[in-house]
């Protein structure tokens, strides 16, 4: 193989990785919360902010009609992230949502 067809595969094949790796940071993540003006939505709206400013990620912040719905939206991949209280978050765990991973805070 000649040294310009083996430029011309590297070449190609780098466009490609170029492309696929667009496609993934154009990805949209949801990001299940409570209403608007909560102390829930406005943790996500920040954390999602973080996310785009300093990862690049394209998350969007989705509402919901209460805590009991945001585990079983995150469950069903509806949404990648959701903050909830930890008693949905071990009803889902306990229950049907074994694969959920929990991040707490406490003191």
């Amino acid at each position: 193989m000649t040294s310009i067809a083996i430029l011309g595969r590297a070449v190609a094949t780098f466009a490609a990785l170029a492309i696929m790796g667009q496609a993934v940071a154009a990805q949209t993540y949801g990001f299940a919360t409570l209403q608007p003006a909560t102390l829930n939505h406005t943790t996500a709206s920040a954390i999602a902010k973080v996310l785009k400013e300093k990862g690049g990620m394209n998350v969007l912040v989705q509402p919901t009609a209460g805590d009991n719905v945001i585990v079983p939206m995150v469950g069903r991949t509806e949404a990648e992230f959701g903050i909830t209280n930890i008693m949905e978050a071990q009803d889902g765990l306990c229950r049907r949502k074994k694969e959920l991973a929990i991040i707490g805070g406490g003191q």
